[in-house]
């Protein structure tokens, strides 16, 4: 089976940048993405993320920011 972008992605620590990439792509298209989350992350299952990845980056920066406000 051949390997896909997102497989050599995680192989070499890249995937944050490739999501970054992809989750720039889409919202461009479509800017009001951005205010659905659910929406946003079905489309990035569509493209091969697993829900752990989208979770990650979706909604870590918006707990590490909450945490800074508490602080």
């Amino acid at each position: 089976m051949p390997r896909t972008c997102l497989d050599i992605a995680r192989d070499h620590g890249l995937l944050p940048v490739l999501m970054s990439l992809h989750i720039t792509e889409i919202v461009t298209a479509e800017p009001r993405i951005l205010a659905d989350d659910a929406s946003l992350g079905a489309r990035l299952l569509s493209l091969g993320y697993s829900k752990g990845e989208i979770d990650m980056r979706l909604f870590a920066s918006s707990q590490g920011t909450t945490t800074a406000r508490a602080a």
